[in-house]
């Protein structure tokens, strides 16, 4: 699955569709606003594996409208997953790299 690191969502997302497809379990709806403006999302308990880390990281995923808006990726990382990391990133050619 491909994912966006956005270090400016406090929260992670993942598709409401592909969210739905999985059958995550829905446990709560809480306001947000994104590009579409002000809306009530449905929350979801995921997990994400960072294999590379060794890392398997429980929690909330809020389910937004990615493939909808013909975004390619299907989950948005968002600082709640990095907070025990240090995240580095090289503006000169894009890449990102993840320490524990």
């Amino acid at each position: 699955m491909e994912a966006l690191i956005d270090t400016g969502a406090s929260d992670s997302c993942i598709d409401e569709e592909l969210a739905q497809q999985l059958q995550l379990p829905l446990i709560d709806q809480e306001g947000g606003s994104g590009i579409g403006g002000k809306e009530t999302f449905n929350v979801y308990l995921g997990h994400i594996r960072i294999a590379a880390l060794g890392m398997i990281q429980y929690g909330r995923f809020m389910g937004v409208k990615l493939r909808a808006g013909n975004q390619p990726h299907q989950a948005l990382l968002g600082r709640t997953l990095f907070q025990g990391m240090i995240l580095f990133y090289d503006g000169r050619d894009g890449s990102v790299r993840l320490a524990v």
